[in-house]
C-alpha cells in the first residue's frame, strides 16, 4: 500500500535532481526537532519508489496518495516526458489549485489579459499546465539557488522559500510556521545545552570518583606499609629484648 505524501516533488532529473533532494530534505526538517520523524512526508522517485517492473503505475499511485503537486520548472521539465504525464495525470484527478509552482531555471511570464501565462515568454513551463489557472500563481523562484548552490537551511533565503511552500500544505500563514520552527529550535538548543551540563556534570563527578577512589587506594597501601613497618620494629624490638634476657641468663 502507498503512502501518504504531503506533497510529489515533479521534476528534470537531468536539471534538478541536486536541488530536488536538497529540498525534501529541508521540508522534511522544518518545524520538528532532529531526533523525531519528519512530521510530513515528501514524494521523490529517487528517494521514495523500489524496485520496480511497472514504473507509471507506481508513479500514479503516489500521485493518488499526495496532497499537493510540486512542479520544478525549468526548460529541461518542460521537454520532459515524465513530467508531462504527471501533470496530465493530476489535472485529470486531483485539485488544481494545489499544483505549485517552483522556477529554477528558463524564464516565466503571466499574461493578464489571456489570464494564462504568456507561452510566447515562458521557457520553463510544460504545455500540459496550459490553461490550468485562470490568476496569477504566486510561484516560488529558486534560480538563484541553484545558481550559487546554496539550497541549504542554514540560508535564510532558502528557508523562506520553503517556508512559502510548507504554508499552504500545513494550512497556515508562513510567519506562523517560522515561529513554530524557531521554538522549536529553541527547545532543541536548550535540550541540547541542559544534556551537555548533565553529561560534563556527571564526567566530573565520575572524575571525582575515580580520583576519591584512587585516593582511597593510595591511604590504603600508606596503612599497609605503615603497619608492616610497625609490626617489623616492634618485631625487632621483641627480638632484641629477647637476645638481652638470654645473654643475662648466661
Amino acid at each position: 500500500m502507498a503512502s501518504h505524501y504531503a506533497a510529489f516533488l515533479s521534476y528534470s532529473h537531468a536539471a534538478d535532481r541536486e536541488l530536488a533532494a536538497a529540498m525534501q530534505r529541508a521540508l522534511h526538517r522544518i518545524g520538528k526537532p532532529w531526533y523525531r520523524p519528519p512530521r510530513i512526508k515528501i514524494f521523490r522517485d529517487e528517494a521514495s519508489l523500489s524496485a520496480n517492473p511497472d514504473l507509471w503505475s507506481s508513479i500514479k499511485q503516489n500521485l493518488a496518495q499526495s496532497d499537493y503537486f510540486l512542479l520544478l520548472a525549468s526548460p529541461e521539465a518542460a521537454r520532459s516526458d515524465w513530467v508531462a504525464k504527471e501533470i496530465q495525470w493530476w489535472r485529470a484527478n486531483r485539485p488544481h489549485e494545489n499544483l505549485l509552482i517552483v522556477v529554477t531555471d528558463g524564464q516565466i511570464s503571466w499574461d493578464a489579459q489571456a489570464r494564462d501565462f504568456d507561452w510566447e515568454r515562458s521557457t520553463c513551463l510544460p504545455a500540459e499546465i496550459r490553461g490550468l489557472q485562470r490568476e496569477e500563481p504566486l510561484y516560488v523562484d529558486l534560480r538563484w539557488a541553484k545558481r550559487q548552490n546554496r539550497a541549504r537551511l542554514r540560508n535564510p533565503r532558502f528557508r523562506d522559500a520553503m517556508l512559502m511552500l510548507l504554508a499552504p500544505i500545513y494550512g497556515r500563514p508562513k510567519d506562523e510556521l517560522d515561529s513554530e520552527d524557531i521554538r522549536q529550535q529553541r527547545r532543541f538548543k536548550f535540550a541540547s545545552i541542559a544534556a551537555g551540563l548533565v553529561i560534563a556534570a556527571l564526567g566530573l563527578a565520575a572524575s571525582y570518583g575515580a580520583w576519591r577512589a584512587e585516593r582511597n587506594l593510595v591511604e590504603a597501601e600508606k596503612s599497609h606499609l605503615e603497619a608492616e613497618k610497625n609490626h617489623r620494629e616492634s618485631e625487632s624490638r621483641r627480638l632484641a629484648t629477647a637476645a638481652l634476657v638470654a645473654m643475662n641468663e648466661g
